[in-house]
């Protein structure tokens, strides 16, 4: 480890010294007088210019220099753009930095020095006490920036072994949170390596120069607008316009090279068939086999999230025998784990590449995925396994469904596939309540509170890493959410302990003012029936607030969230008016509502679904007006009169 960073240095050293050298001749970029904040009121910063050059060998290995200068109009920008970071893993690839620039606004020029310049090996999470074998981070720090500054780096990464054999790919966003003022990629290649490309939601300029048996592509463009950020929007990769650039014959291919690297890490050792023969009873049928395998990778293998590791630019997995004695493991490693403890056990299985949180665009065989989990393949088709999630019930997260790309390993080569739409009945959170109201004007009540799918997986997190005064404000917020002055006199929670028992968890309360009187009628609102249990849902923001989106609404799951409520009310009091019953459900959205009368008590029933987690934005204006019926329905009182 040493050793690398000690070349590492040299070979910065080096650059930086060559380029101290020719610092005389350096010009203050003309451009950056033009760039001012006037221009660019909502920006913290412009990108000047951006450039990647790309030049592939035949091998598929590769160099790429990446050229980028920033003016900083803001004070947030001299944070945001104070440092930049790369990293490299020295078993593939190799970075340099070129040059590090300040331009100050007076005109003089900084040059970054290796003082600016740190390399350290890469922790394997935020505060590890250990690090990533062979991966580093280099960190440049820029001196002596100030508002209206400049910086500019050029690095080249060179890389030494190719992530295909004889094939490369990538893809390049043309937008971002910046305005850009120029844009460019450009990739040298041989002609015989017969490079695609695809260019989606929007044009980028093609300019290509055929030269001695190879293709110069340069894709470029200019005036970029900045993504205008809005609540509950798909991420980046999913909106901007993207150069997909592929010399893969197909997913097939891809499928089958994945399978190839990781085959060798499924091998069970002697450690593993003697845990499957403790865990696994001859009795046990196979879907037993798989849940226990399962919920025993889950709660025992610790997962770590890391950037890079591992062989084959960290694509390929840890044998299955090497994480099960560190018990700790990437997703790929603890997939691959579990395959091998299913294979043990008698069970077929295979490993699967995926995106929890991006599409995966399936124009080109193009690497997108970030997750790996496991696929078993039912009478029914396949279906996955995701060991990475912890205090899971179930065996895929529901922000893992909905059309989430599934590329599966196999020998023979596997077409992407896409997850269904989950039905929302998955992904509950019952409420019960029961109340009385004295003629007092005082209420208490108890609320059982029952979540399965998402909603069970997500409490259990909270419950488990949370403190116990954030536990407490949890429970609260299902009454005080509608009614900050309640009071919890107690709660408790069940089957938090164990993942075989359903979570629940039950609440009393009271509230001594409650509602508002106006002569003889007493206005007030079901404890449990405001529009904050809606907002629950809805993580993010509000999504609906904005009159016109430029962007796709994107509530990530399908979900269902119901309460019903029985308030018994005084003797005193009849019932003058109730709040309209309604069924504004369209293909995106469900919401329900009936309130009636039954003996001395108000029975209520609230229904909100998520059917559809992906607004268009041509759809928006249908599903605002929904949403808007909602809010003003919210809004209605149960009117009683003093008899």
């Amino acid at each position: 480890m040493r050793r690398n960073r000690f070349f590492l240095l040299i070979i910065l050293a080096f650059v930086l010294f060559i380029a101290t050298k020719c610092a005389k001749r350096i010009i203050y970029p003309p451009i950056l007088t033009e760039v001012e904040s006037e221009k660019y009121p909502d920006a913290d910063g412009v990108v000047v210019y951006d450039s990647t050059l790309i030049k592939v060998d035949k091998d598929g290995s590769h160099t790429s220099t990446h050229h980028k200068l920033i003016k900083i109009l803001s004070t947030y920008g001299k944070k945001k753009f104070g440092e930049q970071i790369f990293s490299f893993n020295t078993k593939w690839d190799t970075l340099m930095v070129l040059s590090g620039r300040v331009y100050k606004p007076d005109g003089k020029v900084i040059e970054v020095t290796k003082e600016n310049i740190d390399v350290y090996p890469m922790p394997a999470w935020e505060g590890a006490k250990f690090f990533i074998p062979n991966s580093y981070v280099v960190k440049i720090t820029y001196p002596q920036i100030e508002e209206f500054s400049a910086v500019e780096f050029k690095v080249k990464d060179i890389y030494r072994e190719a992530l295909f054999p004889n094939h490369f790919q990538s893809y390049f966003l043309f937008e971002d949170e910046q305005p850009i003022i120029e844009k460019t990629v450009q990739v040298d290649i041989p002609t015989i390596m017969n490079l695609r490309y695809a260019v989606l939601r929007g044009k980028i300029p093609l300019k290509k120069e055929e030269k001695k048996g190879r293709v110069i592509y340069r894709w470029s463009n200019r005036d970029i607008p900045a993504i205008e950020k809005e609540p509950v929007m798909p991420s980046i990769p999913d909106v901007a316009p993207k150069l997909l650039i592929s010399t893969l014959p197909s997913w097939e291919y891809f499928s089958r090279w994945y399978y190839e690297i990781s085959k060798v890490t499924f091998e069970p050792d002697s450690a593993i068939k003697s845990l499957v023969s403790k865990l696994i009873q001859k009795q046990m049928t196979d879907e037993e086999k798989i849940s226990t395998l399962f919920h025993w990778s889950v709660s025992h293998i610790r997962y770590v999230e890391t950037k890079l590791s591992g062989a084959k630019a960290g694509f390929k997995p840890a044998p299955a025998r090497t994480t099960l004695k560190r018990k700790y493991g990437v997703c790929r490693d603890k997939a691959a784990l579990l395959v091998s403890l299913l294979k043990e056990a008698g069970i077929e299985s295979k490993i699967v590449l995926t995106n929890p949180m991006q599409m995966v665009e399936d124009n080109l065989p193009v690497d997108q995925f970030n997750h790996a989990v496991v696929a078993i393949e039912g009478p029914a088709g396949y279906y996955y396994l995701d060991p990475t999630a912890e205090n899971s019930r179930v065996y895929l997260p529901a922000y893992e469904f909905n059309h989430k790309a599934m590329l599966i390993a196999t020998p023979k080569g596997d077409p992407l596939r896409y997850t269904p739409l989950q039905d929302p009945e998955k992904n509950t959170l019952k409420m019960i309540g029961r109340s009385k109201l004295t003629k007092e004007n005082k209420i208490s009540g108890t609320i059982k509170v029952k979540p399965t799918g998402l909603m069970d997986f997500s409490l259990r997190n909270l419950f488990k890493q949370a403190p116990p005064e954030m536990v407490d404000r949890i429970v609260s917020s299902f009454v005080k959410g509608s009614n900050p002055s309640a009071v919890i006199d107690t709660f408790w929670i069940e089957g938090l302990e164990s993942l075989k028992e359903p979570l629940s968890i039950s609440l009393k309360y009271r509230i001594d003012e409650y509602g508002s009187a106006m002569g003889d009628i007493f206005a007030l609102k079901a404890p449990l029936g405001g529009s904050g249990n809606v907002s629950v849902s809805i993580q993010g923001g509000n999504p609906f607030a904005l009159d016109k989106r430029r962007y796709p609404v994107n509530l990530m799951v399908t979900l269902s969230q119901s309460y019903h409520e029985e308030m018994e009310i005084p003797s005193s009091y009849r019932v003058q008016d109730l709040p309209d019953k309604f069924d504004l459900s369209n293909k995106y959205l469900g919401l329900k509502q009936n309130y009636e009368i039954k003996g001395n008590k108000i029975v209520i029933d609230r229904d909100f679904r998520i059917l559809r987690p992906w607004i268009p934005i041509e759809d928006y204006p249908e599903v605002k007006k929904l949403i808007q019926g909602l809010e003003k329905s919210a809004r209605e009182k149960i009117l009683l009169k003093r008899r």
